[in-house]
């Protein structure tokens, strides 16, 4: 159980963290509220002429709509306080009643309730009354130490059964006297639980509250701040940004978001605080770059393949290839060549008909698919024409090696015929 009540009284700091920041912003917009009201006294003062009232009619409007909206956080703000009293106390008082009428037995645990500081009594019909923060304070530390109290006089009542069971044990007939102190102990330690629960339960709801009414009071901050330049701005840096815009992430839905980031003038902050809509902006905008790339591939590959004229027939070995580095290079062939197939002379190996290549389609996609299959012939044919060339050239300096070597035979035939002679 101390563990329960360690919790418990960090839990009640963080919402004496909440308040005080709430506080602090109401300083500052009452410091603002203040400044306002001023300036529209010093140019009252200064211009009382009828056109000078009114062009000055829209600022005296500003300054009572602020006015008002500050009036009403104050009198929000109140009530919130007002309640938190109110349960706290009534809380206070079921414990102190149940401490007086059930554990009355323990002296010591009497001592400590009436040593507890006389809270002034809350009163249902007036839910605006203001009580100092301090008392609450006050009575949630009573209300933890009370329930420390009892825990403590339920430990001892806890030792004091251990020790009846032990001499239920030995054999003396109090059963039913240990049945009955085991009921009245778990009675004891499930009232603890209960109350424990209610201040666990309070806690949750008053920071709940406290965060919204720091969400809504630092959205009138905001704004009054964007509208109105002064010197001293609370909602500056991007931290603060950052701390407001994910409290607020899931209270409000996307296009409020949106309409509140605008209107109180912060920046897209990105990580935790990208919103659905502004991660959806994102994947379009890179669908789009995707779409641009490709058509500009597909734009690329289209002009390309129109260089030539469609009207003039053009040999596919005049155009462009396509390479591994995806550029387009032009074949240096001459157009007066013609590509058919090198021939050779009789009893010369034949070599294998060119690849034809197939049309080329219309389409842009049709077109990048034929043209890269194209390219690939059109490497093949160009290895094989080499191959053949090569052939060729082989052969001829094959013959011609051979007529000359028969032509040196027949002379030296000659030569050694007229030495006979």
């Amino acid at each position: 159980m101390e563990s329960k009540f360690n919790e418990l009284r960090l839990t009640f700091n963080g919402i004496k963290d909440i308040r005080e920041e709430i506080n602090n912003i109401f300083i500052n917009l009452e410091q603002r509220v203040v400044k306002l009201k001023d300036i529209y006294k010093e140019f009252v003062n200064n211009n009382n002429t009828t056109l000078f009232i009114f062009g000055l009619d829209s600022f005296y409007f500003q300054n009572k709509l602020i006015d008002i909206e500050f009036s009403d956080m104050k009198r929000f703000y109140d009530l919130i306080m007002n309640r938190t009293y109110c349960e706290y106390y009534k809380l206070y008082k079921i414990i102190l009643d149940y401490g007086n009428t059930q554990l009355a037995d323990d002296a010591k645990f009497l001592e400590t309730i009436k040593k507890k500081m006389v809270y002034p009594a809350y009163k249902d019909l007036e839910p605006y009354k203001k009580y100092d923060y301090h008392l609450i304070d006050e009575i949630h530390d009573d209300i933890v130490n009370v329930l420390i109290a009892m825990n403590n006089y339920l430990t001892n009542k806890k030792h004091l059964l251990a020790s009846y069971k032990m001499r239920s044990d030995v054999g003396l007939n109090i059963n039913n006297f240990v049945s009955t102190y085991e009921f009245e102990v778990s009675s004891i330690d499930s009232q603890m639980g209960l109350f424990c629960s209610y201040v666990d339960f309070f806690h949750e709801l008053h920071l709940k509250y406290l965060k919204r009414f720091i969400t809504k009071i630092q959205i009138l901050y905001g704004q009054i701040n964007h509208d109105i330049k002064f010197d001293e701005v609370l909602l500056n840096n991007k931290s603060d940004k950052k701390k407001f815009m994910t409290e607020m992430k899931g209270e409000i839905d996307k296009k409020t978001m949106r309409e509140l980031r605008s209107s109180i003038h912060i920046d897209n902050i990105k990580g935790d605080l990208s919103s659905d809509s502004e991660e959806e902006e994102q994947k379009e905008q890179e669908i789009e770059t995707i779409n641009n790339k490709i058509q500009s591939i597909l734009d690329n590959s289209h002009n390309q393949v129109r260089v030539a004229s469609p009207s003039i027939d053009v040999p596919f070995m005049s155009l462009a290839l396509y390479n591994n580095n995806h550029h387009f290079d032009n074949l240096n062939i001459d157009d007066n060549i013609p590509l058919a197939e090198p021939t050779l002379e009789k009893n010369t190996p034949i070599s294998t008909p060119p690849i034809s290549t197939p049309p080329i389609s219309t389409t842009p996609i049709e077109e990048e698919i034929e043209e890269e299959k194209s390219n690939i012939d059109e490497e093949e044919n160009i290895i094989v024409n080499e191959e053949e060339k090569q052939l060729t050239v082989d052969e001829d300096d094959w013959l011609g090696s051979f007529t000359e070597v028969k032509t040196k035979k027949g002379k030296n035939k000659n030569k050694k015929n007229k030495n006979k002679k």
